[in-house]
């Protein structure tokens, strides 16, 4: 076994005060020793000064800071007085006394855990008699330490009692004996008195104990069904455990899992000089015992079954439940038991005379040293540390050690309106000495803890004090970071990235990144960045960003991505790295993190890792970036951008188009045209104008109202990361018309009248001035060329056949330019006739009307005349 004592780091965590000697303080006459102690938790002391006061009201925080300390302390005297007083071992109140000794003494809280304080605790206590025989006796008392009546008596056999407990919820006792045996007794439900009884028989703390008619009581207590019911029937011997060996039971300790009890059960054989035990070494005091454990059931009758964990036995108390695991002390170390097998073990050597658990891992021990001096330590088994070292002055040890006041950091239920006090209860130590002193170890706060360990520079042990503490998150990090740097001064980068990670938030990026840069650590800078990627971190750092300390809306969070340049960054130190296998892991998204797909691509685009980028853009969803990589490179790959072609938005395929159209059109120009054509007859683009012409009570002005609102969505719906086609002014974010694709078939003359023709019988959207007149002028190009090229008369009539239908349709095209077109390209005449319609002197003529030529000059004779 490891010398745990060699390997665990030391502190102090308590605080020693004396607090005198145990006879006068409890109020005992001269020459009285104490045989026998224990003590009961009512109310847990808080970690007043880790209290954040911007977290709770002034009246929660008044409510918190209660500093009365809720405990009794039961102690018993070689002359058979049992004394009950507070946690501070002042107020003693003095319960019935036996007639020769008390040997063992044991209490539990009585009622639920929200009540507790009130009603008090119920006491049980062994003790012998002048004759010899011994008695087993149960109180109640009251939440001051008073007697408060409850006396119930039961005599034991002759086999003198080694051990007591209690069960948690006090109704059943278990006594284990020097023969080897436990015997188990039912304790009635009446011991702690109600509320009626404690105001009709009140017991002022000091006064002598005063006895009460504790039948009647009883009977009233037990519905008042039995008027004649004696104090002894509510103790009845209902079973018992029997260990295989038959070695004194000097240990014993219920423990409760889930909803099931058990009992353990420690023996160790009484060497008395000249004993021997075959095959066990001289210096083995638990060889010959046992550790037993048995199931509790609901209904005891008879002798209990019992499976045996461990060969080995223990000395007599050093047996405890921490809420988890029994823990047994041994000469050797300390040992840890579940129900069913022993779960591990802790070196720790010398003779062990006391133990005491503390809850939350805290464990004190009381052992002899190296130096024949006792010492009392106090171990964190599941930090692995010593919180606090004590030697005891040479002849004196520790006969009895007595911890309360620590429970785990708050539950749901103990928050106050609805608020999680951030505090941690804190542990005490009460040890009772041989010489008669008493010392009690207070735990420190933790202000005070870190404190000390700033100074001694154990920056590891201060933030697991500060986790373990329930500190907020903030201050928490503020720890994280000098760990960091204290980890960088002594060039151990590694560990100092890991430390770092949990500042995330709190501390600026800026103030670590610059940290790694100066000492060209690269590879420990990446490991940095590549924890602030994920959700979690990043959702804290644009939570903590908001200037008002608002929440941010579910969905919000949801869509947060890591600030740009951290991405690129950590895609610039991969590069610098050369870590290939680091960039396929990052593309491929393997470990969800937070990541703007533009930002990374660009920067694994700029870095030269072409490969990569794409793969990026793909897993992104970033196609805009997609179709970018494919066409900006040569050889170019505009089969592959025309394939992301439709995934994009419309303005991002319109902006894609305007970029590269003319050269797509040039070399695809039947599949360009289609996607062109689709483009041209898409939807139009949703503007929010947010103020209507028709709307009630439109303002005056509202053209200058209109603009300032397109232009604050257009500013809200900018993305902030790198654009792949960025709009050319302000403008371009209202969308686009037909009447901007046709220089896109500059090389294909004969796409482009496929294009207007669709768009222009497509709806009124593709029936524009520029449209119509460019479809007009292609038609008759066509019709010429066909002429020229003798082409066959079929097809020249069904070509003027549709350069007639258009010029007879409503189509807005422009009429001089048309005439034009028929003047020069030699159309039949008649087309002149269809574009400006009956000559205007016809027309006058017809109607029967002077022209207005001729109007005019008949005015102007008449005034000559």
């Amino acid at each position: 076994m490891v010398r745990a004592t060699q390997q665990w780091r030391r502190h102090s965590f308590f605080r020693k005060s004396a607090l005198g000697d145990a006879v006068k303080q409890l109020g005992l006459p001269e020459g009285a020793q104490v045989t026998c102690a224990h003590l009961v938790e009512l109310k847990p002391r808080r970690d007043e000064d880790a209290i954040t006061m911007s977290d709770v009201d002034e009246a929660t925080t008044k409510q918190l800071k209660e500093p009365s300390i809720k405990a009794l302390v039961v102690v018993g005297d070689n002359g058979g007085r049992i004394v009950v007083c507070d946690g501070h071992l002042s107020t003693p109140s003095f319960l019935p006394p036996f007639d020769s000794r008390s040997l063992h003494v044991h209490a539990v809280t009585r009622g639920s855990e929200k009540d507790v304080a009130r009603v008090g605790a119920v006491v049980a206590a062994v003790g012998s008699s002048r004759d010899g025989s011994y008695l087993l006796r149960t109180f109640a008392v009251s939440d001051d330490g008073a007697f408060a009546g409850g006396v119930a008596e039961l005599p034991l056999t002759k086999d003198a009692p080694a051990s007591l407990a209690l069960r948690s919820d006090g109704r059943l006792c278990a006594i284990g004996l020097e023969s080897g045996s436990v015997t188990l007794v039912s304790v009635g439900a009446s011991i702690a008195c109600s509320e009626d009884d404690l105001s009709r028989n009140p017991v002022a703390p000091g006064d002598k104990p005063r006895f009460v008619d504790f039948a009647d009581a009883a009977a009233r207590r037990i519905g008042r069904q039995l008027q004649t019911d004696k104090a002894d029937e509510l103790l009845v011997v209902c079973g018992s455990v029997k260990p295989p060996r038959s070695a004194p039971c000097v240990a014993l300790a219920f423990a409760s899992f889930t909803e099931e009890t058990y009992l353990f059960v420690g023996s160790q054989v009484r060497r008395f000089a000249g004993d021997r035990v075959e095959g066990d070494s001289d210096d083995d005091d638990d060889a010959g015992g046992q550790v037993v454990c048995s199931k509790i059931p609901d209904a005891i009758s008879g002798t209990l079954p019992s499976s045996v964990l461990d060969e080995r036995g223990c000395g007599p108390g050093l047996m405890s439940f921490d809420g988890e695991k029994i823990i047994v002390a041994r000469s050797d170390g300390l040992y840890l038991y579940a129900t069913d097998e022993r779960r591990g073990a802790l070196g720790f050597d010398g003779p062990k005379t006391a133990l005491s658990c503390l809850g939350d891992g805290l464990v004190a021990v009381a052992a002899v040293g190296r130096y024949k001096r006792s010492e009392v330590t106090i171990y964190d088994i599941i930090q692995r540390r010593i919180v606090h070292f004590a030697r005891l002055q040479q002849g004196v040890a520790a006969a009895c050690l007595l911890s309360a006041l620590a429970r785990k950091p708050p539950e749901p239920a103990d928050y106050v309106d609805g608020r999680r006090p951030l505090m941690k209860p804190l542990s005490s130590v009460i040890m009772l000495a041989t010489d008669g002193g008493i010392v009690r170890y207070d735990e420190k706060s933790t202000p005070e803890k870190l404190d000390g360990l700033y100074k001694e520079r154990s920056y590891a042990s201060a933030v697991d004090v500060a986790l373990k503490s329930g500190l907020p998150k903030r201050a928490a990090s503020q720890i994280f970071r000098m760990y960091g740097d204290h980890l960088c001064d002594q060039s151990q980068y590694g560990d100092a990235a890991q430390h770092y990670a949990h500042t995330i938030g709190t501390v600026p990026p800026s103030y670590v990144i610059q940290k790694f840069l100066n000492a060209r650590r690269f590879e420990e800078l990446a490991a940095y960045l590549l924890k602030a990627h994920g959700k979690d971190e990043t959702k804290r750092q644009f939570v903590l960003d908001d200037p008002y300390g608002f929440p941010r809306p579910l969905e919000e969070l949801d869509e947060l991505k890591t600030r740009p340049e951290l991405t690129t960054l950590l895609i610039n130190c991969y590069a610098k790295l050369k870590d290939v296998a680091a960039l396929d892991r990052f593309v491929r998204n393997e470990d969800d993190l937070a990541v703007d797909g533009a930002t990374a691509v660009v920067a694994l685009r700029d870095a030269g890792y072409y490969g990569h980028a794409e793969k990026a853009a793909v897993a992104f969803e970033e196609f805009e970036w997609r179709c970018v990589l494919a066409l900006e490179r040569d050889p170019w790959r505009p089969e592959e951008a025309l394939e992301f072609f439709d995934r994009m938005d419309v303005l991002s395929r319109f902006r894609c188009v305007r970029r590269f159209g003319i050269r797509l059109v040039k070399d695809f120009p039947d599949r360009t045209t289609e996607l062109l054509m689709r483009l041209a007859t898409a939807p139009d683009v949703e503007v929010d104008d947010c103020v209507r012409p028709e709307d009630e009570n439109t303002p005056v002005c509202y053209e200058e109202e209109l603009q300032l609102r397109k232009e604050e969505l257009r500013q809200r719906n900018r993305p902030t990361t790198p654009q792949a086609f960025p709009p050319d002014s302000d403008s371009d974010d209202e969308g686009f018309t037909c009447d901007d694709f046709p220089h896109f078939f500059v090389h294909r003359p004969g796409h482009l009248r496929l294009f207007c023709d669709y768009v222009m019988n497509f709806d009124e959207r593709g029936r524009t001035r520029n449209i119509c007149t460019t479809l007009c002028e292609l038609l008759i190009d066509e019709w010429r060329s066909l002429k020229d090229n003798d082409g066959s008369e079929e097809l020249l009539e069904q070509k003027s056949e549709d350069i007639m239908a258009l010029l007879r349709s409503d189509a807005p095209y422009d009429r001089m330019v048309a005439l034009v077109l028929v003047e020069t390209r030699e159309f039949p005449f008649v087309a002149v006739s269809v574009i400006l319609g009956p000559s205007p002197s016809r027309r006058w003529r017809l109607h029967g009307t002077a022209s207005p030529r001729r109007r005019r000059r008949g005015r102007q004779s008449l005034r000559v005349s």
